[in-house]
């Protein structure tokens, strides 16, 4: 996150621009979605919203789920409403 707002900070026009920081903001949202999804997994299935349960992570990812996570788009594949 501090590496994306240095980014926009250094990069700064008065104009619109799409620029290298377009992509990194995506990737730093789906993390932070991520990270959300994992904290769900580890409370208590009573205190969870029902989306909550349908998104939560109860394991940790390897680095080749993380990887294809973070750098491929689509559908979630812990999803368990995706056919």
């Amino acid at each position: 996150m501090i590496y994306l707002l240095a980014g926009y900070y250094y990069t700064a026009t008065d104009q619109y621009d799409i620029k290298w920081t377009m992509p990194h903001c995506v990737l730093t949202l789906k993390l932070i979605g991520l990270s959300l999804d994992y904290y769900d997994g580890g409370k208590d299935k009573s205190q969870l919203s029902k989306e909550q349960e349908k998104y939560m992570l109860l394991s940790e990812l390897t680095l080749t789920q993380l990887a294809g996570f973070a750098y491929f788009y689509g559908p979630s594949w812990w999803d368990r409403s995706s056919p």
